[in-house]
């Protein structure tokens, strides 16, 4: 008897259990709570319809309190979205300031440098990288501005000795000059020179590669992805000449002139006027990366800076092409 006893409360307690649960799920029901409150809405206007002075004066307030919340709520709501709209024009209009502000210093140095180069053909070497380590500093403080982060800059240049000889794949370049907040780890790959070849991101430049036709440029928002992709499709491998090296993303621009304008002394080395005549690069790192992700605008910040990179290369040319003169003579 105990036992059938404990079984029977056993069951009680289960059906028990059970009808609770029942009636906290109808109860959670989301479209049956919304049914319920539209059934009473309806109710309240027909009291109101049918003349229930109650009914009257509570839907009134009612009404007379939705009226106040919505028409408060869009008020704040205009008057949010302009602020928003002048708060983003304001920090627009800084920003583009400040780069203006750097990008005129920049040309304003490149200007004077090159006016100095013109006036004086005995310049020594140092007094090169000296006046190149000044434009590098200027093209990262331009890159902070532009990415929003910590840029690292440097100048490679093509060794003459081996630029004299037709074939790439002797090619050598050696970095000139670095921005002067560099880190001095960065300096320990500058002891040698380094074979075009052995460098996949100066290699893509100046010829095909696999799938990857040649680029006017170089550019990795992300380097371990970009390094997958490139492996993939051209079925090569992404070399770089250090294994270890420190950046995440990259840019690297030729810094270049079509053979028809070079300076005479030049053109002897190139017959092709539809060629271009390399004599280095700029490249700009970081170890922070652009990855093409939803709501990331750091994409399109790294995206839209590619430009001004093959600007401020381009400029660069008239001095390289300068020191080159007085290497090769």
């Amino acid at each position: 008897r105990g036992v059938c006893m404990y079984k029977s409360d056993n069951k009680q307690s289960e059906g028990k259990e059970s009808s609770k649960a029942t009636i906290e799920k109808i109860t959670n029901n989301a479209w049956l709570v919304l049914f319920f409150n539209i059934c009473s809405l309806f109710g309240l206007i027909l009291s109101c319809v049918f003349g229930n002075q109650w009914c009257i004066l509570v839907f009134s307030i009612l009404l007379a309190v939705l009226i106040c919340i919505i028409s408060s709520y869009l008020i704040y709501r205009v008057f949010a979205v302009r602020r928003a709209k002048r708060n983003i024009e304001k920090t627009h209009l800084a920003i583009r300031k400040e780069t203006g502000e750097l990008f005129h210093r920049f040309f304003h140095d490149l200007r004077d440098c090159n006016s100095f180069l013109d006036k004086n053909k005995d310049v020594e070497e140092r007094v090169f990288k000296y006046k190149a380590s000044l434009l590098c500093n200027q093209i990262e403080k331009i890159f902070n501005r532009l990415l929003d982060i910590k840029t690292a800059v440097c100048i490679k240049i093509i060794k003459t000795d081996t630029i004299l000889n037709k074939s790439i794949d002797e090619w050598e370049v050696k970095t000139f000059v670095r921005s002067s907040s560099t880190s001095d780890e960065r300096y320990k790959y500058d002891r040698k020179s380094d074979k075009i070849i052995d460098n996949t991101d100066f290699e893509i430049i100046l010829r095909d590669i696999g799938d990857f036709k040649q680029q006017d440029y170089f550019f990795a928002e992300n380097i371990d992805r970009f390094r997958e992709v490139f492996e993939t499709k051209s079925g090569e491998k992404f070399r770089n000449s250090h294994e270890d090296f420190p950046y995440k993303s990259a840019i690297v621009v030729p810094i270049r002139i079509k053979v028809s304008g070079m300076h005479p002394d030049l053109k002897k080395i190139c017959n092709d006027d539809d060629f271009f005549h390399v004599v280095g690069f700029l490249c700009i790192d970081s170890e922070e990366t652009f990855d093409d992700e939803k709501n990331n605008y750091k994409y399109s910040q790294f995206m839209s800076s590619l430009k001004y990179a093959c600007a401020i290369s381009d400029s660069l040319y008239h001095f390289f092409e300068s020191y080159l003169i007085k290497e090769i003579s």
